[in-house]
């Protein structure tokens, strides 16, 4: 079986847009298929397969009953706990349904937001920063710029490599009333939210000289964002996982998209 929703015709394996032309489809942001070097996703067949389903359905069953799903992050191996700068902006384990609904895939720049309110809350420095001065400027809008430019290339290769592993959605196999809310049209493996989330971890280590402490709330907090979308119905955890690794730039293709001339006046 292979990922079907949202077109009326079958689907090719990898993706090519010539196969769809003329075809009225619902996809979103088809692409060519090409796996970039990101690990083929988990065969549906698998007993590893069944195991991450059948976490996920917990993950579920806890949500839906109000309970934080601990269990299911430390199956992810992960901090169960949400990260300081995730409570700063509204996520409590009080309320996982509205966790799961935190930040779009089409608005990745509500968690970068996040992260920079919480650094300059914390009067983490600019690695780039002119010497004696609060830079405004560079904190917030070069900071955003730069995150998006990152975020824009992860997400293409993120694309790329659904279109081209093909795989389904757990709805597609356990029943479209299993995710908290409509899975979108396109592909499981990768997860944008992965991708966008652990650019968030690669552009704030990179641009602000986050210690130890710093640098770990960051990760665990990207990581909590990227696994949300597990507990939502929407993923599993190895595609979870790799495709946080593909946003902090440890798979995938390396960074086409250099840092920003501005930040380097200060370098």
């Amino acid at each position: 079986m292979q990922f079907q929703k949202g077109s009326p015709e079958p689907l090719p394996k990898p993706m090519a847009l010539s196969a769809i032309e003329g075809v009225d489809t619902s996809l979103h942001s088809p692409r060519d298929g090409n796996r970039n070097g990101i690990p083929e996703p988990l065969d549906i067949n698998s007993d590893e397969y069944r195991k991450e389903l059948n976490e996920v359905t917990l993950a579920r069953l806890d949500v839906v009953a109000g309970k934080w799903p601990y269990r299911y992050f430390e199956f992810c191996d992960i901090n169960p706990e949400p990260a300081e700068f995730l409570m700063d902006a509204g996520i409590t384990v009080k309320d996982p349904v509205a966790a799961c609904n935190f930040v779009r895939m089409d608005a990745p720049d509500e968690l970068m937001r996040a992260i920079i309110t919480w650094l300059n809350k914390e009067m983490i420095p600019l690695r780039y920063e002119q010497p004696n001065c609060f830079d405004f400027l560079g904190r917030n809008v070069h900071a955003m710029t730069q995150y998006q430019l990152w975020a824009s290339e992860v997400m293409e290769i993120i694309f790329e490599s659904k279109y081209d592993a093909m795989q389904p959605r757990p709805e597609e196999l356990v029943g479209e009333s299993f995710p908290q809310y409509p899975c979108p049209p396109h592909p499981e493996d990768p997860t944008g939210h992965g991708g966008f989330a652990g650019c968030g971890n690669y552009t704030a280590k990179r641009l602000f000289k986050c210690d130890s402490q710093a640098g770990g709330e960051i990760e665990d907090g990207t990581k909590m964002i990227t696994h949300l979308r597990d507990i939502a119905g929407m993923h599993l955890r190895t595609s979870s996982k790799n495709s946080w690794l593909v946003g902090n730039r440890e798979l995938g293709p390396a960074t086409q998209i250099d840092i920003l001339p501005y930040f380097l006046r200060w370098a």
